[in-house]
C-alpha cells in the first residue's frame, strides 16, 4: 500500500493522446488534483509541468494501446526513484464513460436517453487515468 500523503499519477495509454490524472493520497482519501487528455508527442513536457508543481512519487500506467511505447519513455524520463506501476484497463473506458456524465450531466431531452448508449462530445481519457489509480489502490 502506499503511504498517505503521496501524489499518484495515472496514465491512460493511446497511439495518439493519452489522459492524465494527478491525485493526492491522503487520510482523507483522493483529491484530484490535474485531469487532462494531451497529445502524446507532449507527454514529456506535461510531466515536467506536473513534476514542477506537485512533484510525482508514483506512475499507474494503463496496460492498453500504447503501453510499451508510453512504459518506454516514463523508463527514460523519471529515475528509478519514480516507481511505475502496470493496472489492468479491462472495461476502464466503460467506466470512464459513466464518470464523465455524472460530472458532466445532460439537460433536456438528452437526460432521458441512458449514459451506457450516450457517447460523450470529447475524449474522457483523463476518468480512465482516474479510474486506473482508484484500481491501483484497491489492489494494494
Amino acid at each position: 500500500m502506499p503511504s498517505k500523503g503521496q501524489y499518484l499519477l495515472g496514465i491512460d495509454p493511446g497511439r495518439a493522446k493519452c489522459g492524465l490524472a494527478l491525485v493526492h493520497y491522503s487520510e482523507e482519501g483522493l483529491e484530484p488534483l490535474y485531469l487532462s487528455v494531451i497529445p502524446v508527442e507532449l507527454l514529456e513536457q506535461e510531466l515536467g509541468k506536473l513534476r514542477e508543481r506537485w512533484g510525482i512519487d508514483r506512475v499507474v500506467l494503463g496496460d492498453g494501446t500504447g503501453k510499451s511505447e508510453t512504459l518506454n519513455r516514463l523508463v527514460h524520463y523519471f529515475s528509478a526513484k519514480t516507481p511505475v506501476s502496470l493496472i489492468d484497463e479491462r472495461n476502464s473506458s466503460c467506466e470512464a464513460r459513466g464518470r464523465y456524465w455524472q460530472e458532466n450531466p445532460q439537460r433536456g431531452l438528452w437526460r432521458l436517453i441512458p449514459c451506457s448508449l450516450r457517447v460523450p462530445p470529447e475524449p474522457y481519457d483523463q476518468y480512465v487515468a482516474l479510474i486506473l489509480i482508484e484500481r491501483y489502490l484497491e489492489k494494494e
